[in-house]
Order: structure tokens, then C-alpha cells, then sequence
């Protein structure tokens, strides 16, 4: 994991926490975990969408659907929305809440 996304996630661990303390402490860096990893699929599977024919695919866009929707449920477990940046460019997911923003990928 690069540096830059292990401390986004630490941030977000720790705002998290604070923002919603009704959710277990110990929970809240199990799902960051792995949100984290369902990013680093994501990322892949939209690079592949834009640079090759074959992920273009009903069935390939289909399993990028259900990872999209693990990680929404993931972000409900939590309390925060999750946003989809399908632009391979920039991080794949945001999560939102109270106002704020923070990057996964």
C-alpha cells in the first residue's frame, strides 16, 4: 500500500471514530481495510474499462457493479456515504460524511 493512501487511511480511521462512537473502535480499521482493498480492484477494473475492448464486457461491468455495492454496504456498516469515481485518474472511492471528504484507492 503507498504511503499517501496508509496515511488517508489512518485519518480516516481516526475521524471515524470520533464522528461515530456508537461503532465499535476495533471494527472501524477492519472495514477501512477493507474498503482499501475493494478500491484497489476498482481502480483496476476502471483502468481496464478505458484502455482495453474485452473489459467493456455485460459480465465485466456486472462484477464491477457488485464490488461497487459491497463497498456501499461497507460505507453503511460505518455510517458514511460512499462515492464511485469510475475516471481511472483519480482515487476510486470517497467516502463522505459529516460534511467531509476522504479518498480511498
Amino acid at each position: 500500500m503507498k504511503r499517501q493512501s496508509q496515511e488517508n487511511l489512518m485519518r480516516l480511521c481516526a475521524e471515524i471514530t470520533r464522528a461515530r462512537p456508537h461503532i465499535a473502535a476495533h471494527s472501524i480499521p477492519v472495514v477501512l481495510m477493507k474498503l482499501q482493498r475493494l478500491a484497489s480492484s476498482l481502480h483496476n477494473r476502471y483502468t481496464a474499462a478505458c484502455n482495453h475492448a474485452w473489459a467493456t464486457t455485460e459480465a465485466y461491468g456486472a462484477r464491477t457493479e457488485v464490488l461497487e455495492g459491497k463497498a456501499a454496504e461497507l460505507g453503511e456498516s460505518l455510517g458514511v456515504a460512499i462515492e464511485h469515481q469510475r475516471d481511472p485518474r483519480g482515487w476510486p472511492l470517497i467516502v463522505k460524511f459529516d460534511g467531509r471528504e476522504m479518498r480511498v484507492g
